[in-house]
């Protein structure tokens, strides 16, 4: 009895964390600690090097698409929710910050990040919390004003991450010539 594209497609999400949403596929990263928005080609490239036995068998290689296409209407792993990131979370190379708790924990694949800042922040794990070059900038681009230096954080925050449900953007006013 030859293997059926669902089969393969169910035993396919029973071995990789992975969902799909909007018509794409997102395969957790281990190595960045997110998951990796993954273009079909490389979707059945990996389908291909998982199940080329069976695709081999079979005689079929449509089979590698009929997958592909059962992903994406598969209930058990589409995910319909907005914001399909969790805002609250933001994954470096080797940790995952939670901003509402502000501790740094290990990667994981419960938590739904669909990108990844690609540096380490244990290297700034021994430093301390002051700044006093930084606190100096600050200090002198806001003129003390705290609301402002609030507002240059929030600007911080928005280039470290893709997160676009504030619906903000930013205006930089100076003085005239």
């Amino acid at each position: 009895m030859k293997t059926t594209a669902y089969e393969i497609m169910d035993d396919l999400i029973s071995r990789l964390p992975i969902f799909a949403h909007k018509q794409t596929v997102y395969i957790y990263d281990e190595a960045g600690g997110y998951y990796k928005e993954t273009p079909q080609y490389e979707v059945e490239h990996l389908i291909m090097e998982l199940y080329r036995g069976i695709i081999k068998h079979s005689g079929n290689g449509s089979l590698i698409e009929q997958v592909y296409k059962l992903l994406l209407k598969e209930p058990r792993i589409v995910r319909n929710a907005e914001p399909l990131s969790d805002p609250t979370k933001v994954s470096f190379a080797n940790c995952t910050v939670d901003l509402e708790t502000k501790s740094a924990n290990i990667h994981s694949m419960n938590n739904v990040v669909t990108h990844a800042l690609n540096c380490d922040l244990a290297r700034f794990a021994h430093q301390s919390e002051d700044c006093p070059l930084f606190d100096k900038l600050l200090q002198d681009i806001s003129g003390g004003d705290v609301v402002l230096e609030q507002r240059i954080w929030e600007i911080f925050g928005y280039c470290l991450t893709p997160d676009v449900n504030g619906k903000v953007f930013f205006v930089f006013q100076g003085v005239p010539n």
